[in-house]
Formats: structure tokens, C-alpha cells, sequence
């Protein structure tokens, strides 16, 4: 099975902010989703299919969200009326969302594809 709307909506529907994805209009979910399997395919290739769904959803709405435009366009950080965002890549591309990257490195199970440490307990 490939990342689907369906299972988007399972899955994001149970997270913080799952509500961007969850409410988009289908059109908009589909693209989403497309845009996610595009960013995310040169990581995808030897992954487990539930990771590399997860991968996807989490960068499909990270897109949704305001955050992805900023960081993608090399916006380091950002203030508005006392509140601030700084963004640290880590290694990570800048066009992949955190949540992503996590996955693609460590699993969604934390114990990842290449025996990394666990991220998750």
C-alpha cells in the first residue's frame, strides 16, 4: 500500500495541527500528498512501506503548514511581536519537514532502517 488520502486522514487525524491536512479540500490533500512523495522520494527507496507512508504524510502537512515556504527559502529565523522561530537543519535538507526527516533516518518506530538509536520510547 502507497500513502493515500485515506490513510493520511488516519493517521494525521490523531496529531497536533493533523487539522491542516484534515480539513484541505481533496484537491488540495491529493496535492499535498503528490508534493510530499516528490520532496521525499530520493530518501524513500529502501524504507519499509509503513515509514515511508508516515514520511509522507508528516511532509504533506508540514507543506500545509506556514512554516515549510520560510525554512525552504532559507529563512534562518523569524520574530513577530515578541514571539520567535529559529530554524537548525541538523543535517536535514531544508526542503524536508523535521517530522519527516526523523522517519526517514530513525523509522517510525524510532529503531530505524539503519540500527540508529531510538528516538521514540
Amino acid at each position: 500500500m502507497s500513502a493515500t488520502v485515506d490513510g493520511a486522514i488516519a493517521y494525521l487525524g490523531a496529531r497536533l495541527d493533523g487539522e491542516l491536512f484534515t480539513e484541505e479540500t481533496a484537491a488540495r490533500q491529493e496535492q499535498a500528498l503528490n508534493s510530499a512523495r516528490d520532496a521525499l522520494s530520493p530518501y524513500l527507496s529502501d524504507m519499509v512501506q509503513e515509514a515511508s507512508d508516515a514520511a509522507i504524510y508528516e511532509q504533506a502537512l508540514w507543506l500545509l503548514g506556514s512554516f515549510a515556504n520560510l525554512q525552504a527559502s532559507g529563512v534562518a529565523s523569524h520574530s513577530l511581536s515578541g514571539l520567535s522561530h529559529s530554524f537548525d537543519l541538523k543535517g536535514r535538507p531544508a526542503a524536508v519537514a523535521p517530522a519527516a526527516w526523523r522517519i526517514i533516518k530513525n523509522g517510525v518506530d524510532g529503531r530505524g532502517k539503519r540500527g540508529k538509536t531510538a528516538w521514540l520510547s
